[in-house]
């Protein structure tokens, strides 16, 4: 690994630090960058380097250094409703690779579509996950996810635009320095 490749990798993990301080919240979830930088570690970055980046990023917080949202870490975090989401992105550049196999030829909507299909396994593992929290809990969880997930919707919807546009720019720069 390069010094070059390790300096990019350490902005990334700074950059998805601090998008989780940049925070909403809404009930249990809060409204964050998260999405957005995950996906832009797998989109841009090589698939090791976003997944150790992502695994760096969880442990610092499993082990209580607080980069989760809201200022928050410690392994207590595995039990709050939203760590599903957090989970989901060991698995984004394992899908985003994946997904990059499909032939289309309009390489920006080729990232928007796989985008949005992770956008959709971020959500489908981060209910699932805050499905099994509540009902520990005996909550509503349609009346939960009407509350607290579908609001943040649209939002995630702008970060995959917002993922594909600085995508198309900065790609090309991080091969050529690369």
């Amino acid at each position: 690994m390069t010094i070059k490749r390790i300096a990019i990798d350490s902005i990334f993990l700074a950059l998805l630090i601090v998008s989780t301080y940049i925070s909403i919240p809404l009930s249990d979830i809060s409204l964050t960058l998260q999405v957005l930088v995950v996906l832009l570690l797998a989109l841009i970055l090589p698939f090791i380097d976003a997944e150790i980046i992502i695994i760096i990023y969880i442990l610092m917080g499993l082990f209580g250094i607080p980069v989760f949202s809201n200022f928050s870490g410690g392994i207590s975090k595995i039990f709050t409703p939203s760590f599903g989401f957090i989970i989901s992105f060991i698995f984004v550049p394992i899908i985003i690779k994946l997904l990059s196999l499909i032939k289309i030829k309009k390489e920006s909507l080729k990232t928007f579509i796989i985008s949005l299909i992770t956008l959709i396994f971020i959500y489908i593992i981060g209910i699932l996950y805050l499905f099994v929290i509540r009902s520990v809990y005996e909550v509503n969880i349609m009346s939960f996810i009407i509350v607290s997930i579908l609001p943040l919707l649209p939002f995630d919807i702008i970060k995959v635009v917002i993922a594909c546009f600085i995508t198309r720019k900065l790609k090309p720069i991080l091969e050529r320095i690369s």
